[in-house]
């Protein structure tokens, strides 16, 4: 996998995976650390780079893969207000993006 640094999943592509993620979680299990929760922070996808429908699909189905994972504890997506860097739910004028609505209407 290519760009293993990022936890769930490659935006760059459209392909969402848990691969990394997973994969620290099994070695935290070997290790004894069973009752430590996974954090995923800074999880974002560039929509001037991929375009806004694909910015939210990787963030609908990343949340969909990090509920069904029973030890992530937390979700963060970086960044809510764009500072130019095209990551955010809202934009930099404070108007949201498509996945800002998706973001919201999650648990």
């Amino acid at each position: 996998m290519r760009n293993t640094w990022n936890g769930i999943g490659l935006c760059e592509t459209g392909e969402v995976s848990f691969v990394v993620v997973d994969s620290v979680y099994a070695v935290a299990i070997r290790n004894g650390d069973l009752g430590n929760g996974i954090w995923l922070t800074e999880q974002g996808c560039k929509a001037n780079s991929v375009g806004k429908a694909m910015q939210d699909r990787h963030l609908e189905e990343s949340i969909e893969i990090v509920t069904s994972r029973g030890y992530v504890e937390a979700f963060f997506w970086f960044e809510f207000i764009d500072q130019a860097t095209s990551f955010g739910l809202i934009r930099s004028n404070l108007t949201r993006q498509p996945s800002s609505d998706s973001f919201s209407q999650r648990p």
